[in-house]
This record gives C-alpha cells, structure tokens and sequence, in this order.
C-alpha cells in the first residue's frame, strides 16, 4: 500500500508541474515596475512632434488581441515648461495604465474606455520621461517623452511600424 500511495502522490505532483508549466502570462492586477532605460523589449510605433500641442495629444493603448502591447505614438517630442492634456484611448482588450514615475501619474484605463491626464512638463529637463503600462512593460509597452532630436537611450523595436526614435 505504501508504494501505490507514493506512485499516486508522485503522478499528482507531475500533473501539477506540467499544468503550471503551460499556462500563460497573466495581467497583474496591481503592482509593476519602472523600466530601466534600455529596457527590452519595445513596441514601437513612432515618433509624434507634439511641441506645438496646446490642448490634447491623443495616445492610442492596445493589444491588438495578445499579440503587441503598445503606446502609439510610442515617442512625442515636448517642450520644457510645456502644459498638455493627454488622452488616453484604450483600443485594448484588458486594462492598461499610463504611468509616469517621475511626474507621480499612474492612471488605469479599461479596455474600451477613454481617460484623459493634464502634464506639466519640467520647466529643465537633461533627460526623457518615460512612460509605461505596468501590467504590460514586459511585453513592450513603454515609451517617453523626449526634448531634444531624438529619445537619449536605445533599445530594441518589436514592431513593424518603428518610425524614428531607437529608444
């Protein structure tokens, strides 16, 4: 009896294994981190001059399905000082978040749904502010605000529709 109880336990630990072995990623419910400036990977779908923006800049969330998380545009050319209105328009079909750490904005937004965040852009700025999705950084849904020609850091494009901005 001692051997078939062993047997038992064993299978149902293997099916235990193999079963969290397949299952796919999920979307956090909270929490998430700041990405590292050359994070990767990075979906990129282009460069937007917004320097002339003086009410709404729209920026597009989506998912397309699971398949390429992303911000579009990924990158929009500011101005120091510059005051704005982004819109945030989730296409998506699960939540996302615009989170800035520097600027202390995290806002969620349902799939579906729209949002909008006011930002005051650093009246100096020696660097990009970057923006991301916490539950979906990991899968490339990331991108910054930049003041000079270009985002100052580089990474890796996972998209098809990479315009400028190696960032």
């Amino acid at each position: 009896m001692g051997r078939l109880r062993i047997l038992t336990i064993v299978a149902v630990l293997a099916l235990a294994a193999v079963a969290c072995g397949n299952s796919k990623p999920t979307t956090p419910k909270s929490g998430g981190t700041t990405p590292a400036a050359t994070a990767s990977p990075l979906t990129n779908k282009g460069t937007t001059d917004a320097t002339a923006v003086t009410a709404k800049q729209e920026i597009e969330m989506d998912n397309e399905g699971t398949t390429a998380y992303y911000f579009k545009p990924s990158f929009l050319k500011v101005k120091t000082g510059q005051i704005m209105t982004v819109e945030l328009k989730n296409e998506g079909t699960v939540p996302h978040t615009f989170t800035i750490t520097a600027l202390g904005i995290d806002k969620q937004v349902e799939a579906g749904k729209e949002a909008e965040v006011n930002i005051t852009f650093p009246a100096s700025s020696a660097s990009d502010i970057q923006f991301f999705c916490r539950f979906h950084v990991g899968f490339g849904m990331r991108g910054a605000f930049f003041f000079g020609s270009a985002p100052q850091a580089t990474g890796t494009s996972s998209s098809k529709d990479s315009s400028s901005g190696g960032y």
